[in-house]
């Protein structure tokens, strides 16, 4: 504990040693090194060498801090005070000085002392010197106070040899070293303690224990009979028996300094391992990536059995095509469904060849190669996902897809023909020698308020061939309402199935019948 103590006084001092060069002062105001005739804030002022600027300046103006500083300061240097507009014309010194003059009045006049020495040009940077050296002063006053109360508090018991009275308070003083007699030379006595109460006879001699002495400095002398006289009935002591082992053991000195309930820890000589140190990572992005890789192929299987093993082999073809391989990255997925299969090479081969820009610089030429391959991947992704049938509209008219001719209400007769309007989207187009082949089956319901089924029917199956695969599939059917059906309002409710997936879509679209 002492060596830290000299160590943070040591880069105290530097510090202080730094901020006067820069100050341009011969020694800083609170350094306890500081020339004769540098006014100290260490609390061992006497009442006649106390400034009177501590009970009368006011530490907010600047003018009087001025004034304080010159009656400091007087007797070694004669310092014409300066009014708040010289000595700080922008403010930044005055902060510095509120800052000290908060917690220490006394130094912030000296502060003000030493700024009055500098050049106007450097006294912000002086004020922020030292009060950045103030602050360091106390820090190291605190650290200090901090060690010495530790040291006392783990500082080992005094043991007392019988015979001796405690002492009513505790030491506030470290203990002397250990006594070692000279060879030859005769055992010190213990003096007797010199608050003896009268007509007490002192106790008889008795033997220390060996594992915990502590023998008095060589040749103490009595003490003075000024100080402490003896009462003339108390009898002659008979001298105190010294301690019969020199030195105690190590491990029983530990064990006596050591508080009562508290286990004593053994040394151990094993190193213990140190998590701070840095672990070794790789060089760059790609040997990370690399790594991944390899761990993440180990862990695949070559046979998935469940969605997961099936997915690791997806996540390792990505990681391929992050890491540039092609080959790897378009390789078949093992565990998939022949649409799954088809989706997933499309989409990487889509990402492969927008990334190419090496093989294709132009970006056109790679952007139209990804289009297709993505439209690809699109149309696979649609037949995995539910039949949707939308947008289904009474109309007058149809021109093509999304271009359609509305009637002003959808308010019809009994009997009346009407046309209906439908888009169909997520269907499946198998390849054929005809191309493309899409098979749907419609069936109609019109039902009533309640619910309840007035009128249905199925229309012919739709089955289209086109050179590519469909994307704008809409189907106009002609429906005749029924003849003999009330004046309300119904519903129509339009399902439609794809015949070579098996998927069902349904929708559906309000209407009136008239009288």
């Amino acid at each position: 504990m002492p060596t830290k103590i000299i160590v943070s006084a040591l880069r105290c001092l530097t510090l202080l040693i730094v901020c006067s060069g820069l100050a341009g002062c011969r020694a800083l105001p609170w350094s306890g090194s500081a020339a004769s005739d540098s006014p100290t804030l260490v609390d061992q002022r006497s009442a006649s060498t106390t400034p009177s600027v501590q009970q009368t300046a006011s530490f907010t103006d600047p003018n009087q801090l001025a004034s304080a500083a010159s009656a400091t300061t007087a007797g070694n240097n004669v310092i014409t005070p300066v009014g708040a507009e010289d000595l700080d014309p922008s403010g930044a010194v005055l902060h510095e000085i509120q800052i000290v003059a908060a917690t220490d009045p006394h130094a912030a006049a000296i502060m003000v002392a030493r700024l009055q020495e500098v050049k106007p040009s450097l006294r912000a940077l002086t004020a922020q010197n030292l009060r950045a050296s103030w602050q360091e002063h106390i820090l190291l006053n605190q650290k200090a106070a901090e060690a010495l109360a530790e040291q006392q508090a783990t500082e080992a018991p005094i043991v007392h040899t019988a015979g001796l009275p405690m002492s009513s308070a505790p030491s506030t003083t470290f203990d002397p070293p250990p006594y070692t007699a000279p060879e030859g030379a005769a055992p010190p006595v213990a003096p007797l303690a010199a608050t003896a109460p009268a007509e007490t006879p002192a106790a008889p001699a008795a033997e220390t224990p060996a594992a915990a002495p502590t023998p008095p400095p060589a040749q103490t002398p009595p003490a003075p009979a000024a100080e402490a006289p003896a009462p003339a009935e108390t009898p002659a002591a008979p001298p105190v028996k010294p301690p019969a082992a020199a030195e105690p053991a190590p491990a029983a000195a530990a064990e006596a300094a050591k508080p009562e309930g508290e286990a004593v820890q053994q040394a151990s000589h094993e190193e213990v391992a140190d998590d701070s140190k840095p672990v070794d990572e790789p060089r760059n992005w790609e040997d990370a990536l690399a790594g991944a890789i390899e761990q993440l192929a180990t862990k695949a299987t070559d046979d998935p059995r469940s969605t997961e093993e099936a997915y690791q082999h997806v996540r390792l073809r990505l990681m391929h095509l992050a890491n540039g391989d092609r080959d790897k990255a378009l390789a078949p997925i093992p565990g998939l469904t022949p649409t799954e299969q088809a989706y997933w090479q499309s989409q990487f081969f889509a990402l492969a060849t927008l990334l190419d820009y090496q093989t294709v610089p132009d970006e056109q030429r790679r952007a139209s190669a990804a289009s297709e391959q993505l439209s690809e991947a699109v149309g696979k992704l649609g037949e995995l996902s539910n039949l949707i049938v939308r947008n289904v509209t009474f109309c007058n008219k149809v021109y093509g897809f999304g271009d359609i001719d509305k009637p002003l209400e959808n308010r019809f007769t009994p009997g009346q023909t009407i046309r209906l309007y439908a888009e169909i989207d997520n269907f499946r187009s198998e390849s054929t020698e005809r191309g493309y082949h899409t098979s749907l089956a419609t069936s109609y319901e019109v039902l009533d308020q309640s619910g309840n089924r007035v009128e249905g029917g199925e229309f012919a199956s739709v089955e289209d061939y086109c050179n590519r695969p469909r994307q704008d599939f809409y189907i106009e059917y002609t429906i005749t309402m029924p003849k003999r059906i009330y004046a309300s309002k119904y519903q129509l409710q339009l399902q439609i199935r794809d015949r070579l997936s098996g998927k069902i879509g349904k929708s559906m679209v309000e209407f009136e019948i008239k009288e």
